[in-house]
């Protein structure tokens, strides 16, 4: 008998997903060919636009109407025939107005690489910080040593001046700062008001 995947993972929770998804590891994906190339290539691994018909027909099976329009994009424009099957499958687990949000939020931050909209404020007690001592009290580092290495690899900007001193002190005021660690990772930064 065939059994689909859909049988048996339409069941399954988030909380299952992550818990199946522990047990591989990046060593084990790695051990595919075509991502071991991909690997040592530097290339990126994602889903390949050829996979995109695949996953609309699992993933999309209840709207044929749907699925046939992400599937005429997908030779055309496959950046858009992503961003539909995208958009379809957020709207299948959250409101429209939600799907439009996260969209929203894809766009500002992964394409336009501005900060998002709702990120969290931390408030220090002192006006001049090491930057080091702000990544880890924000927990954007684990450790002033990892802090260390987000610098010298110039992966930290403060109000998109990228940081290249390791010593650097930030010098704070009720007016946040926006600190990126990485590509995608923001924080804000202030000091705290004082009445």
């Amino acid at each position: 008998a065939i059994c689909y995947n859909a049988d048996w993972l339409g069941k399954m929770s988030f909380a299952d997903v992550i818990k199946l998804s522990s047990h591989y590891t990046v060593a084990r994906m790695l051990e595919r060919d075509d991502f071991e190339r991909r690997y040592r290539a530097q290339e990126p691994i994602s889903i390949h636009d050829t996979l995109i018909e695949t996953y609309c027909k699992l993933l999309v099976i209840q709207d044929d109407e749907s699925a046939a329009g992400i599937l005429d994009q997908i030779t055309e424009n496959p950046r858009a025939a992503k961003r539909a099957l995208a958009m379809k499958i957020d709207s299948m687990y959250s409101s429209e107005a939600e799907a439009d949000g996260a969209e929203i939020h894809f766009d500002q931050v992964f394409i336009h690489k501005q900060a998002p909209d709702n990120i969290e404020l931390f408030e220090l007690e002192e006006q001049s910080v090491s930057l080091i001592d702000i990544l880890v009290t924000i927990g954007a580092a684990v450790s002033k040593s990892e802090a260390r290495r987000m610098i010298q690899q110039k992966s930290v900007l403060v109000d998109e001046r990228k940081i290249e001193e390791i010593a650097e002190c930030i010098e704070l005021s009720i007016e946040p700062k926006i600190i990126r660690a990485g590509k995608r990772r923001f924080f804000k930064v202030a000091a705290r008001k004082t009445f």
